[in-house]
């Protein structure tokens, strides 16, 4: 059960009295009927020798940021983040959008869920990252298939 920020559950801080072995055994009937298995491994310890193994694998692993990780690129998302946060970026934005009437090209949607998105690529083409004429409204959804069709 999820709980809205801020709300409190009915019965926080109230002690459920025990099950009986009635309760127990039907209980545990239906989740055999339902195939809910307990965890084998519930109440049990990893043994120092696991422990230890563990601890060696994780070693390395933990803390590789920059170029030290794996996935590193050279510190492109730096540049990134700084053009997309910008000034000059907010207003081609909202230009592209006052251009569109906040509407999607392709699908006609009106509304809050809209996005400016770059014809040509924001990455291959930088001299044409701040054109308007490089700029089309879209919804969410039309955004998203245009992406899985660029694939």
């Amino acid at each position: 059960m999820t709980f809205k920020k801020g709300m409190i559950p009915w019965n926080k801080g109230k002690k459920l009295p025990p099950l009986t072995e009635e309760q127990k055994k039907k209980l545990s009937e239906r989740n055999k009927r339902l195939g809910i298995i307990p965890p084998s491994n519930k109440g049990k310890h990893h043994t120092e020798e696991t422990k230890r193994k563990i601890s060696e694998s994780e070693k390395g692993k933990v803390g590789l940021r920059g170029e030290k990780h794996p996935n590193w690129k050279g510190g492109i998302s730096l540049e990134y983040e700084r053009l997309r946060h910008s000034l000059e970026y907010e207003i081609w934005r909202n230009e592209v959008y006052k251009r569109d009437y906040w509407t999607c090209r392709l699908c006609g949607y009106k509304g809050k869920q809209i996005v400016a998105h770059h014809i040509k690529l924001f990455s291959d083409f930088p001299e044409l990252r701040f054109s308007v004429d490089n700029g089309i409204t879209l919804c969410r959804n039309c955004h998203a298939r245009i992406h899985k069709l660029c694939k």
